[in-house]
């Protein structure tokens, strides 16, 4: 694969001295590759602009129907979203690291979003619409959700309740009362009830703080780097030695490329972070689980 060549000559090689270099070692080859003409004004437009006093940025942009433009320093993209009718500015909507970011999401993002043509048909603009969409959404789902759970708990509805009694009789084998279940679910001195997310966990009798943000992950991710620093060497042995029951996938790899979503969690180890809620719970216990650890042994904090 050609993009991949280049990426791994420009992520080997030194950084460019100045724009030309920039221009000429990284942003051309890359854009080749996806399929420009990079010679003819009238695909590619540069224009080299000062973004802050010492520092200068080379903006990429392509026909204006297109609705795609790029700013980048050449290691660092900044794929953005030209402004439409009803729209004051235009917008960022995904970054690339070129250096950084595992060489498979740089594929990824670079190949979906600035490939020739999927920009000339559209499909990256409409991409593009999406993840601002979405992220749009996620600001306001988590700005009204709490108050909308909080609302729910303190008036819980019979689906709510009928819910909760279901699961209670799951794990504990009883039917408690509704009305005592609504109660609790309303009852001040149950905070945690309300907030439904953790500000803190207890690991082995001590406490470590989580964030919120994102928190299945970030609880994965917590436990794995609490390990490592209780149980060193030996549980990243046997971390990086574990395989997903019937996928065979690797729990963690020195190499971030191994994995779909790699999140660093101690030196060069990687873990596989690519999990929806229940996977990432279970993984969660499973590492524990590494070190002769059972659920019980976390404990979740709502102070």
């Amino acid at each position: 694969m050609a993009l991949r060549k280049t990426l791994d000559r420009i992520r080997s090689n030194p950084d460019p001295l100045n724009n030309i270099g920039v221009l000429a070692e990284i942003i051309l080859p890359i854009l080749r590759d996806l399929g420009w003409e990079t010679a003819d004004p009238n695909e590619v437009h540069y224009k080299c602009i000062k973004d802050e006093p010492s520092n200068k940025k080379i903006s990429i942009a392509f026909k204006q129907q297109y609705g795609i433009s790029v700013l980048t320093n050449g290691l660092e993209w900044w794929l953005r979203l030209l402004p439409e009718q009803g729209v004051n500015q235009d917008r960022v909507f995904a970054t690339i690291i070129v250096k950084k970011d595992p060489i498979k999401q740089v594929i990824y993002n670079l190949e979906t979003f600035l490939n020739k043509n999927d920009v000339m048909n559209g499909q990256s603009r409409q991409k593009a619409r999406g993840i601002l969409e979405a992220r749009k959404e996620a600001i306001l789902l988590a700005k009204e959700l709490p108050s909308i759970w909080q609302s729910m708990l303190s008036q819980p509805d019979s689906k709510l309740v009928d819910l909760l009694l279901e699961r209670t009789h799951e794990k504990l084998e009883i039917y408690p009362r509704k009305l005592l279940v609504k109660a609790i679910l309303n009852a001040t001195n149950l905070e945690k009830l309300r907030q439904g997310i953790p500000s803190s966990i207890r690991l082995r009798g001590r406490k470590y703080d989580v964030e919120p943000w994102r928190y299945e992950n970030m609880l994965l991710v917590k436990v794995a780097e609490i390990l490592c620093e209780l149980y060193g060497q030996e549980f990243l042995d046997r971390l990086l030695t574990a395989k997903a029951t019937g996928t065979g996938n690797p729990y963690a790899s020195h190499n971030a490329d191994d994995l779909r979503l790699a999140t660093k969690v101690w030196a060069d180890v990687y873990l596989e972070t690519d999990l929806n809620a229940a996977q990432t719970r279970r993984r969660t216990e499973q590492i524990m689980e590494l070190m002769g650890l059972s659920p019980s042994d976390l404990e979740y904090l709502y102070d």
